[in-house]
């Protein structure tokens, strides 16, 4: 990480901060809670997801597909 110019200190204390106590192997993850929430919420436990909009991508994981459910996914008013 270094080497591309990553501060390794913020990464380290970031992932440090993360964890709600002082020994991660026993406590939680505060990134990894909200996630898991957001999942509950949303009705998918799948990795990786995609939400556009509320609603949760169901489909074939490619770039065109998302592409295409994020244009469909902007409603269009009539003049």
């Amino acid at each position: 990480m270094r080497e591309m110019g990553i501060n390794v200190d913020i990464i380290r204390k970031c992932v440090k901060d993360s964890f709600m106590g002082d020994t991660p192997a026993q406590n939680d993850n505060s990134v990894f809670k909200a996630a898991s929430e957001d999942w509950l919420a949303l009705g998918k436990q799948l990795y990786p997801q995609i939400v556009i909009n509320g609603m949760t991508f169901n489909g074939r994981l490619t770039p065109d597909n998302v592409f295409e459910a994020i244009c469909a996914s902007f409603k269009v008013e009539p003049r």
